[in-house]
């Protein structure tokens, strides 16, 4: 150690320089390049690898695809459903129509008859007494005898029969009600082959009132196997 003049004071170490371990070396002084090109980073989208990004992406665009067909499918069912709905409720109004409309007319067609109208399948008991002061039935025999008759509604017509009655095991009693007028009798039987589309229905008018039936008794009578008897105080009509 040498000291100089004094000028402040200063301190030399001239002794020789201080080891260095090889660990140290290495971390003051890296490896120099070797010449060999160094692989640069892979690229990045999104601060993730393209293969990370794409995956993310197709993944999303499967999500979102089940997600539209849900709700097309959705849409569609209620779709469906509405259409459903609004086919019941149409069918439903035309069904109502329908029976109004043939309410309507049968009711309309029954006016011409001036009892009221009995159900055809339905056999009603026969009538033995009436109100006090119905009007006594006018006998139309035996001057109609053998006429053809064509009632107010309908094609088929009718011969008239005096002093006769229907018979057979073929007959069917339809209807038997009071009956003022030959007219009312036939007119009502006759609207059974009218609505019906048939044409086997007669009628006997039992004018007098044979066998203890109130005057003026009328029977609806079905069956094409029937056959005509004698009877007296009774007029038949029979389908031609």
């Amino acid at each position: 150690m040498q000291v100089a003049p004094y000028e402040g004071i200063e301190v030399f170490n001239d002794s020789d320089p201080e080891a260095i371990s090889s660990r140290q070396h290495e971390k003051l002084y890296p490896a120099a390049w070797s010449g060999e090109p160094l692989s640069p980073p892979g690229k990045r989208i999104c601060g993730l690898s393209r293969v990370v990004f794409w995956l993310v992406v197709a993944i999303t665009m499967v999500i979102i695809s089940m997600i539209g067909l849900g709700v097309g499918l959705g849409v569609a069912l209620s779709k469906a459903q509405n259409a459903t709905v609004d086919s019941g409720e149409l069918s439903t109004a035309v069904s109502s129509s329908t029976s109004s409309t043939q309410t309507a007319l049968a009711t309309s067609m029954s006016t011409t008859s001036s009892t009221s109208t009995t159900s055809s399948t339905s056999t009603i008991s026969s009538t033995t007494s009436t109100s006090t002061g119905a009007p006594k039935p006018s006998n139309i025999c035996p001057g109609a005898n053998n006429n053809i008759l064509t009632a107010p509604i309908g094609d088929v017509r009718y011969r008239v029969a005096c002093d006769s009655d229907f018979s057979g095991d073929g007959k069917q009693t339809l209807a038997s009600f009071f009956a003022a007028t030959w007219d009312d009798c036939l007119a009502l039987c006759n609207t059974m082959n009218y609505f019906q589309s048939r044409v086997d229905v007669g009628c006997t008018w039992n004018v007098v009132g044979t066998g203890g039936q109130t005057p003026g008794t009328c029977w609806c009578l079905g069956g094409a196997d029937k056959t005509v008897v004698v009877n007296k105080g009774n007029i038949v009509a029979v389908p031609q």
